[in-house]
């Protein structure tokens, strides 16, 4: 599962809530990091593991956790079917 938001998002996030480590602090163009968690994701999906994304640009934490939980109990009721 993969969580993700405009790098201008991002961003303003991080200086409202303060950058805590050097990740945070990384001077890279805005959406690099973006770039290559798609990058990830179409990798993955191209070797046939199941990948979520969710953009969390728009939904407040509530919105996100419920898409999380919906998202892992569809998986593992289908696990579960072939199991």
């Amino acid at each position: 599962m993969i969580l993700s938001a405009s790098p201008a998002i991002i961003s303003a996030r991080l200086d409202q809530r303060g950058r805590h480590d050097r990740f945070e602090h990384d001077p890279a163009p805005d959406g690099t990091e973006a770039a290559m968690y798609r990058d990830a994701a179409t990798a993955l999906a191209g070797l046939g593991v199941p990948v979520t994304q969710i953009d969390t640009g728009l939904l407040t934490p509530q919105q996100v956790a419920g898409q999380i939980t919906g998202t892992l109990g569809s998986h593992c009721a289908s696990l579960s079917e072939h199991g």
